[in-house]
């Protein structure tokens, strides 16, 4: 009688999860006949557009639009994402479908990469199902992946789940030459998403520490070796470039100690400490087994250094997002539950595991609508915005933008469907900090009302065509900019 009890919260924790996923999943495919542009939803629009970049000018050719032409595209950012939505691209001739279909695709490749380490791991095929549900259908990645877009990383932990295949099926078995496959599935995360190739490390020095036979360690240590040197082609240029470009100070783990990013600060405590309550209860359920301590050693001891923020201070490991970390720990909080031996459990926890876990589910759930929005259909502003595009004559700068219109999202669109030229662009990790600077000048100048830098300091980024809003509008009429239309928020002036 139990066991059908707690049967039936793992049912309805699986209808909720699967509802609110294509709950969210049709609201997103707005983006299909909608540009994705609010600031939220922005990283899309810069994955739809070096996709466009990549098919009309080539891999690591120079696009004009961006920049002032002083962007090749993807110097600084793996490929392998663009290079798999770019037939998506070839078969629709639309942009906005190809991303959308890309994101159902990596769904679908997920799970199936999931379902097959849970056939490793031992788990029956409906708690398969429910790992993919608990990894994709949480507030976390309900935001990171399916609203704000953030595809290329998507890809790297689908990739990341055969990793975690190979890691658990030679756990506890002798490592022999077919462990080397491990090679290409580290060599795909890395030219897919180098962040989360950084912290997909740790899965592999995991299996390190567990193993104390010192010939495994060598198929391991040679492992790395051969990774290394098959991903050396991109990350040898990447250091030598990456010093005299924004990409050489970009360490996003500082978020944690930076002002602002209250969310990312509070859920990086969260999640550790939830991620430790786990592994002492799945621990216990399962003996208390030494060799399930040593095992999980690496992400417990890293999880402290991630708490205490000393992991902000290690060279390599404060590159990726919190985000990235939290994606790692759901991975094994997920195995956890999933694995926990619930009669093992005191017998308060035993008659109400099942309960708790609906409730987080539902309260998950709950959260993930409240912080993070649906689909938000084009404002006004941005209608207007989108207007002007079409009478732009040379290069576009746009300046004062209300929060709903992200300028990098414009710039994308701009290029896409009207071949508009811009000295900023959508990827700033490529410019330099002194042309940086250069870019922010114009916005300081429209608001000291300081005409004549302002005109300056567009003639040196080469670029005479402004977009701005409301009372800035006046501010260019009153420097004596020529008008070009005007809507009833937005307007476009000429320096000529």
């Amino acid at each position: 009688m139990q066991k059908n009890h707690n049967r039936i919260f793992f049912v309805f924790v699986f209808f909720i999860l699967v509802a609110y996923f294509l709950f969210r999943a049709i609201d997103q495919s707005q983006m299909i006949t909608s540009f994705p542009i609010d600031a939220y939803a922005n990283d899309y629009s810069s994955h739809l557009a070096r996709v466009f970049f990549l098919d009309k000018y080539g891999l690591y050719n120079i696009v004009p639009n961006w920049y002032n032409g002083a962007y090749t595209l993807l110097t600084f950012y793996t490929p392998l994402w663009y290079l798999s939505a770019l037939p998506l691209y070839w078969i629709t001739k639309d942009i906005e479908l190809a991303g959308y279909l890309s994101l159902i695709f990596l769904y679908i490749l997920g799970f199936l990469f999931l379902y097959l380490f849970g056939r490793e791991a031992k788990l029956s095929k409906f708690k398969r199902i429910l790992f993919f549900l608990f990894f994709f259908v949480n507030p976390i990645a309900i935001g990171y992946f399916l609203r704000l877009g953030k595809l290329p990383e998507m890809f790297g932990w689908v990739w990341f789940f055969l990793i975690a295949l190979l890691i658990f099926r030679y756990r506890e078995r002798i490592i022999d030459k077919w462990f080397f496959l491990i090679v290409p599935f580290y060599v795909l995360i890395f030219y897919t998403h180098i962040l989360v190739f950084i912290v997909a490390s740790l899965f592999l020095l995991m299996l390190f520490v567990y193993k104390n036979n010192f010939k495994e360690r060598v198929f391991i240590i040679i492992s790395v070796i051969f990774i290394l040197a098959l991903t050396s082609f991109f990350w040898i240029p990447f250091l030598k470039n990456a010093q005299g470009n924004l990409a050489g100070t970009y360490f996003s783990l500082q978020w944690l100690i930076s002002p602002g990013n209250i969310t990312d600060k509070i859920v990086s405590f969260i999640i550790p400490i939830t991620f430790w309550i786990l592994f002492y209860f799945y621990w216990k359920s399962n003996g208390k087994l030494k060799k399930e301590l040593v095992f999980f050693s690496v992400p417990l001891v890293f999880s402290f250094l991630y708490l205490t923020r000393i992991a902000v201070f290690i060279p390599l490991f404060n590159r990726p997002t919190p985000d990235s970390y939290h994606f790692f720990f759901i991975f094994f909080m997920s195995y956890m539950v999933l694995k926990m031996k619930v009669e093992n459990l005191p017998s308060f926890l035993q008659r109400y595991f099942y309960t708790i876990l609906l409730v987080i589910v539902i309260i998950g759930v709950v959260i993930s609508l409240i912080f993070t929005p649906l689909f938000q259909p084009h404002s006004e502003n941005i209608q207007e915005t989108f207007s002007l595009l079409k009478e732009v004559d040379g290069k576009l700068i746009l300046l004062k933008t209300p929060p709903e219109v992200f300028r990098g999202a414009v710039y994308s669109y701009g290029a896409i469907y009207y071949n508009i030229s811009t000295p900023s662009g959508w990827e700033p990790i490529n410019i330099t900090k002194e042309y940086q600077q250069q870019l922010s000048l114009p916005s300081i100048y429209i608001e000291e009302r300081n005409c004549g830098l302002l005109k300056e300091s567009l003639v040196n980024l080469d670029t005479n065509n402004v977009i701005t809003f409301n009372k800035y509008c006046n501010y260019l009429e009153e420097c004596g900019f020529s008008l070009i239309d005007r809507k009833e928020h937005a307007c476009l002036y000429s320096l000529n």
